[in-house]
């Protein structure tokens, strides 16, 4: 959640945007994602900048290291993601590198739109990866249309294809846009940082549910 005020004393140490994503090693845009959505603290300057906390970001580092070590505190915490592709070979390489990345990653595989929009529907995933050119549907549209639609409220989106296509067709800025070939070390990042961050909010809810510190 924002504060539109700023810290009241410099004694609670914050960081840019910019310099938070450096340290996670994503976008300024996946961050400012994540702010909204509380998954890092986050305050407003008088400006109108962000400002991050480092203690959430510290929180947030120390989930993704749990996250990469594949630790059994994470486990219970199942990331769910979807991927979307219609080119078979290519959504088993998808499968193959996200087992690879995360062994506790929950993948569902569709191979149209419609094939997509049932699987978001019955799973409620976290993650979607979606080929902006699937047979059938118009991508881009229902890229939007998912991002933009309250049901899908914290759903993050990375969508494969032309970046003038993802424009033409008003893609939303929350979408991470990845163009043809798949850049996969890239997207292994994305990956990884978004189950964290996932991670890192289902530990702190569950914390506060239970009292724990």
């Amino acid at each position: 959640m924002i504060s539109n005020s700023r810290p009241a004393r410099r004694s609670a140490p914050y960081c840019t945007t910019r310099e938070a994503a450096e340290r996670i090693g994503v976008s300024v845009r996946t961050v400012q994602h994540w702010a909204e959505r509380g998954v890092l603290e986050v305050w407003k300057t008088a400006g109108g900048h962000r400002r991050i906390g480092l203690r959430s970001l510290e929180r947030f580092l120390a989930g993704e290291a749990a996250g990469r070590s594949g630790a059994a505190a994470t486990a219970a915490f199942t990331f769910k993601v979807v991927v979307a592709d219609a080119d078979p070979a290519r959504l088993r390489l998808y499968q193959l590198r996200l087992r690879e990345w995360d062994p506790q990653l929950e993948i569902h595989a569709a191979r149209d739109g419609a094939e997509a929009l049932l699987a978001v529907g019955r799973e409620q995933p976290n993650l979607l990866i979606v080929d902006l050119a699937l047979p059938g549907m118009d991508g881009p549209g229902m890229v939007r249309t998912l991002a933009t639609h309250p049901y899908s409220a914290g759903l993050q989106i990375i969508a494969v294809g032309s970046p003038a296509l993802a424009a033409r067709g008003g893609v939303p800025a929350s979408v991470k846009i990845l163009a043809k070939p798949v850049p996969f070390q890239l997207l292994e990042r994305e990956v990884r940082a978004a189950a964290a961050g996932w991670r890192a909010l289902a530990a702190g809810s569950q914390r506060g549910a239970t009292g724990g510190p």
